[in-house]
């Protein structure tokens, strides 16, 4: 099938990973291309759709989609009570607040920040925005021949999630050398 990206990955590439500080965050660069939320996009859209939605997926992960682009992923998310959170970005610089319901799923630790008059939560945590190796690097070669990525069906797959990985590199000691 020319075209379509099969969704079975074991390898995943980091679009970008960052230590929120606070619960308000930049949407990265690639993300807001990849889902399409980009100053121009947003630009085109009313603030209902200028939003993304934060997906249930197991191991405390989320997919993050843009909810002008899949309305029906949504509904269906929605449906099944999929549906964690959805953040409204702002069109001039592409940030949002994530939404408590993201932060308890994830497993953020959370605190409140004694310097604020008003309530903003800090974490220590970092967080990462990942996606498999095969949409990421199609992604990455229609950019650099100008052309238009063609999204596998059912749009990217776009996770978020704490930036601990289990198990994906062997212990200090084997990278180490010392038993």
């Amino acid at each position: 099938m020319k075209g379509k990206t099969p969704i079975d990955s074991t390898e995943w590439g980091v679009l970008w990973a960052t230590s929120p500080m606070s619960n308000y965050m930049v949407l990265p660069r690639d993300v807001t291309k990849i889902l399409g939320c980009t100053r121009d996009d947003l630009a085109q859209l009313r603030r209902p759709q200028r939003a993304i939605a934060f997906l249930a997926r197991p191991a405390n992960t989320l997919r993050v989609v843009g909810m002008h682009r899949s309305a029906g992923l949504v509904g269906h998310a929605l449906h099944h009570n999929e549906v964690v959170g959805i953040a409204h970005l702002t069109p001039s610089n592409i940030t949002f607040n994530i939404p408590d319901g993201v932060e308890e799923y994830m497993g953020l630790q959370t605190y409140r920040r004694p310097e604020k008059d008003y309530v903003v939560t800090g974490t220590d945590d970092t967080v990462a925005w990942i996606m498999p190796a095969n949409e990421y690097y199609a992604f990455r070669r229609a950019e650099r021949e100008g052309r238009p990525w063609i999204q596998p069906e059912g749009g990217a797959h776009v996770y978020f999630r704490k930036s601990l990985f289990p198990g994906l590199i062997p212990d200090m000691s084997q990278l180490e050398g010392r038993p």
